[in-house]
């Protein structure tokens, strides 16, 4: 169509656009303050979720370290209880009346990042310790790899030893953790066990460090007859050679 030949609007359809535009204008600013509300509200009910998400997995946290270690440490931090309660209650309301969340500060008023924290440091060490008790300090099979004769199974004992390491680095999820730990403990003494011997006693194991780090005199070494019987035992003589000072 020729834009010659398009006629203006007459007076009467003018009016009627322009009033259709105000209304159209007015109706959507009016909207405006309402989907920020409902924006706000989702936003708020999200973070409500979330700290609910926490309480809860806390709380799983505790029972699952209480049944491993005995005890719940969680229940020893300050301001836990009553935090865990204010976010059970406000999450009661919100599931009947969600505009009990309108108001902003009745998230900002919990203060939880401290306590939630510090309740999960708690937990951890509770943790972490009771997985490693027995195995926290190192074994001899850091010494012990130094030795053809040991370096196979020291490297078992390594592993071993990782894989403690990384179950007690996380809080467990479920009760099958407990167990997992329970096996892992296992498996590492009877590989510390077979890997040391019966005979591996306090001369042997000073005689071990020494000899792969600083070195060990033959005059404190000929005073043993039974660390010299338990190098030739395992054919560590081999392996050895005299420096002098």
């Amino acid at each position: 169509m020729d834009p010659a030949e398009t006629k203006p609007p007459k007076g009467g359809e003018l009016a009627a656009r322009a009033e259709a535009l105000q209304f159209a204008v007015s109706t959507y600013a009016g909207l405006i303050p309402k989907a920020q509300k409902i924006k706000g509200l989702a936003v708020r009910r999200k973070t409500l979720q979330d700290l609910v998400n926490i309480v809860e997995g806390l709380a799983a946290s505790a029972r699952l370290v209480a049944k491993a270690t005995g005890e719940n440490p969680a229940a020893r931090v300050a301001g836990l209880k009553e935090l865990c309660a204010a976010v059970a209650g406000l999450a009661k309301k919100v599931s009947r009346d969600v505009t009990e969340i309108t108001d902003a500060n009745a998230l900002s008023a919990l203060k939880t990042d401290k306590v939630f924290a510090s309740a999960r440091e708690a937990l951890h060490a509770a943790w972490q310790q009771w997985v490693l008790r027995d195995f926290a300090a190192a074994g001899p099979e850091s010494v012990l790899a130094h030795y053809p004769a040991f370096k196979a199974k020291a490297q078992d004992v390594k592993q071993l030893r990782e894989s403690l390491d990384k179950l007690a680095s996380r809080l467990p999820d479920t009760e099958h953790d407990i167990d997992t730990v329970l096996e892992a403990r296992s498996r590492l003494t009877a590989a510390l066990a077979e890997l040391a011997g019966p005979d591996l006693d306090a001369d042997v194991a000073d005689f071990l460090r020494a000899a792969a780090t600083t070195g060990y005199s033959v005059e404190d070494l000929l005073a043993r007859p039974a660390l010299i019987a338990w190098i030739q035992r395992h054919g560590l003589a081999k392996t050895l050679s005299i420096r002098v000072r």
